[in-house]
């Protein structure tokens, strides 16, 4: 201002007016051109921006500095090209990989970043997009250098605030630690316990084994008298039955054939009502074929080996109580007359049709009462040491599974085994047991 000011005045008092107005035109074309030079000198003093407080480029990190001397040529981090340092931070993208533009956006397309240093706080990398975009990033403001936006410097405060969110977490890792230790010791002697236990188990079962392989060969040695006095009582008894059904079957036939010549025939079975199996009131030739096998006349031996076990069924059954309650006639039918008493057989009553099918085997002897007592205690005896022997079995079992199950490397988990958690969530309860089974309910 100064100078322009004193060339003007110089101007209106040298010489005559016409001298003044060349004066004066001089004086402009000289102002103009300083202001020309002024004007084209503005862009190269704001296209580099001055170094921060540390005197490192703005954008660089410290670690980086060793690639930024401004007493040498600046050679790109990529390694494809050197120039003059002039040329860092001129707002114009010379490297290929964007290294000489830290703290100008203008390599942003290449991936540029920009290092904020965030004293008080933790440093950070920003997109180099972000650099005088008007947003505060970085918390010390380093990012919004053109003046366009004041960014006030807050990482002191966020660095205290991360600090103590540090500490809590670290405070809380600390008991978790301790947690852990005291679960993993509660772990280890959890699993030494087991071990243990398995151990005495094992032990256990080799006695139970032994124990009942004692007890099977007493059982099946006391087993053998008693089942050969069983088997000798049985088919001494089964003799007697044979003996006695024959007896029986003989006197039938006896019975049965009126005539004593030995056959029993067709015509003999139709005098005996209770051989009726139609209920028609008399024995047809047909049905009394059918209860001697399909043959006119049958023998003795015939008759006690094949027939007298389905004729015992009916045999001496007077049939009395059936023609005692005759089913009244129609009045288009004729009365059926009812026959003589002697050859009406009564039903049998269920408990005795059920006495008769029923022949119970006599009692035992004493001597093999007592084979059978002694049997019976042995069975018993055996029988109790191999249910010890499968529960001793069952408890190893159970117990490999627990040993078997992941744990942790240190066996912290343990405590955790056998207890479940309930998380309820409006109206769903859900059930966790650790390495067992999750439940909804």
């Amino acid at each position: 201002f100064f100078c322009p000011m004193f060339l003007f005045s110089w101007c209106c008092t040298c010489g005559t007016w016409p001298q003044t107005q060349q004066n004066i035109q001089k004086m402009g074309r000289l102002l103009i051109g300083i202001l020309s030079a002024v004007v084209l000198a503005l862009p190269c003093q704001a296209s580099s921006p001055p170094p921060d407080f540390n005197g490192r480029p703005r954008g660089v990190a410290k670690s980086k500095m060793g690639f930024y001397d401004s007493s040498k040529p600046f050679t790109c981090l990529d390694g494809s090209r050197t120039m003059p340092y002039s040329h860092v931070n001129d707002d114009f993208c010379d490297c290929s990989d964007g290294s000489d533009e830290p703290g100008t956006p203008a390599c942003s397309s290449l991936g540029g970043r920009f290092h904020c240093a965030n004293k008080g706080h933790k440093p950070a990398y920003i997109p180099g997009s972000r650099v005088n975009d008007g947003i505060c990033d970085c918390c010390d403001g380093s990012d919004e250098y053109d003046g366009r936006v004041l960014c006030e410097d807050s990482c002191k405060e966020l660095g205290a605030a991360a600090r103590e969110e540090a500490k809590q977490v670290l405070e809380t890792q600390s008991r978790g630690h301790q947690v852990r230790q005291e679960y993993s010791q509660q772990g280890i002697a959890k699993q030494t316990e087991r071990q243990a236990e398995f151990a005495s188990l094992e032990s256990q079962l080799k006695e139970a084994l032994a124990e009942a392989d004692r007890l099977r060969a007493l059982k099946e040695e006391a087993e053998t008298p008693e089942t050969d006095a069983k088997d000798v009582h049985k088919k001494a008894w089964e003799e007697t039955k044979a003996a006695e059904h024959r007896v029986q079957a003989e006197a039938a036939f006896r019975d049965l054939d009126t005539d004593s010549d030995g056959s029993l025939t067709v015509i003999e079975i139709q005098v005996k009502i209770q051989f009726d199996k139609d209920q028609s009131g008399d024995v047809s030739e047909e049905e009394a074929k059918e209860w001697l096998g399909g043959e006119l006349a049958r023998d003795i031996e015939y008759f006690v080996s094949d027939l007298w076990k389905t004729v015992s069924d009916v045999y001496g059954k007077s049939g009395s109580e059936e023609a005692a309650t005759p089913v009244p006639p129609t009045e288009d039918e004729e009365p059926t007359p009812v026959p003589a008493s002697e050859d009406v057989v009564p039903p049998a009553s269920e408990d005795a049709t059920e006495e008769s099918q029923e022949e119970q085997m006599p009692e035992y002897d004493a001597a093999t009462q007592e084979l059978i007592r002694v049997a019976d205690s042995a069975r018993t005896a055996y029988n109790d040491a191999d249910k010890k022997r499968e529960g001793v079995q069952q408890d190893i079992d159970n117990l490999k599974k627990l040993l078997e199950v992941d744990l942790g490397p240190n066996t912290e988990f343990q405590p955790l085994q056998g207890n479940c958690y309930d998380f309820t969530d409006r109206e769903y309860t859900y059930s966790m047991c650790p390495f067992d089974r999750v439940s909804q309910k």
